[in-house]
C-alpha cells in the first residue's frame, strides 16, 4: 500500500493531466489530431528547455570563471544561430524544397557546426579581449557597473548586426 501511495504522490500530476486529455478528447473538446500534435511539442518544449539550461550553464561558467558578468553571452547565441542558417543556406537550403538525408545530411551539420564554434568562439575571444580584460583587475561594485557600461553597446551593435542583416528585404517595385 505505502508503494502505491508513493508512485500515486509521485505522479499524481501527470495522472490527472493524461486522464483530463482522455476526456477531453472523448467528449471531442480536443483536436483529434492531438495525440499527433502532443510528442512534437512535447519535443519542442525539451529541446527549448535544453536551450535555456545551455545559456545558463554558459553565462554561469563565465562568471565563475572570470568573475565577471558576460551581458553579451545570449547576443553571441543567438549570432551562433544565425551563422548556423547562413551555412546551410550556403548548401542551398533555403526552403523545404531541398530536403538531404544521410551523408549529406551529416556533412551539412558537421560543416556548420564547426564553422559556427569557430565563428563564435572567436567573437567571444574578441569580447574578452576588448571588453572584459580590461576590467579583471578592478574590484567591487564599479566592475559591475563599469561591465555594464563597456557591453551593452557591444551587445546592441550584436543584435542590431543581426536584425539588419537576417531581417526580411523589401521588394523593389
Amino acid at each position: 500500500m505505502a508503494v502505491y501511495l508513493g508512485f500515486l504522490r509521485r505522479y499524481s500530476l501527470a495522472i490527472v493531466v493524461a486522464i483530463a486529455a482522455i476526456l477531453l478528447v472523448g467528449f471531442g473538446l480536443l483536436p483529434d489530431d492531438f495525440w499527433q500534435i502532443l510528442p512534437q511539442q512535447v519535443i519542442n518544449g525539451v529541446s527549448l528547455g535544453a536551450m535555456y539550461a545551455l545559456l545558463a550553464l554558459g553565462f554561469t561558467m563565465v562568471y565563475g570563471i572570470i568573475e565577471l558578468i558576460n551581458f553579451a553571452h545570449f547576443n553571441v547565441f543567438m549570432l551562433g544561430s544565425f551563422i548556423a542558417l547562413w551555412v546551410f543556406q550556403a548548401f542551398g537550403m533555403e526552403s523545404q524544397n531541398v530536403i538531404l538525408y544521410g551523408l549529406p545530411l551529416i556533412g551539412a551539420l558537421v560543416l556548420a557546426l564547426l564553422v559556427t564554434m569557430v565563428l563564435t568562439g572567436a567573437l567571444g575571444m574578441a569580447i574578452e579581449r576588448v571588453a572584459l580584460r580590461p576590467l579583471r583587475g578592478i574590484s567591487g561594485p564599479i566592475t559591475f557597473d563599469s561591465n555594464g557600461d563597456v557591453q551593452k553597446p557591444l551587445s546592441i551593435v550584436i543584435v542590431k548586426g543581426g536584425k539588419l542583416v537576417t531581417a526580411p528585404q523589401q521588394p523593389t517595385p
